[in-house]
């Protein structure tokens, strides 16, 4: 095929320019899309946490006493496992 002489054909010109404004108000729409869902990711990172889900203020004395529960829980049924025959 001989080389072309002179400027493309209009269609090309046409073809290649509604290409090149598709390709940019697609990546304008994904631009604007991804900017409004981080506006939703922050807005639910900023509500505050339920005090029902947040631990108390006296946790390590809680765990304590859970802990020193247990442990008289375990003497008692080691004990009455002793006494038993």
């Amino acid at each position: 095929m001989a080389p072309r002489d002179g400027p493309p054909p209009a269609v090309e010109n046409a073809m290649r320019t509604f290409l090149t404004l598709v390709v940019l108000m697609a990546g304008v729409g994904a631009t604007l899309k991804y900017r409004e869902s981080q506006k939703q990711v922050a807005a639910v990172a900023v509500q505050p946490a339920s005090p029902a889900a947040a631990p108390g203020k006296h946790w390590p004395k809680q765990a304590l006493d859970r802990a020193a529960e247990v442990k008289s829980q375990l003497r008692k049924e080691r004990a009455e496992g002793e006494t038993e025959p």
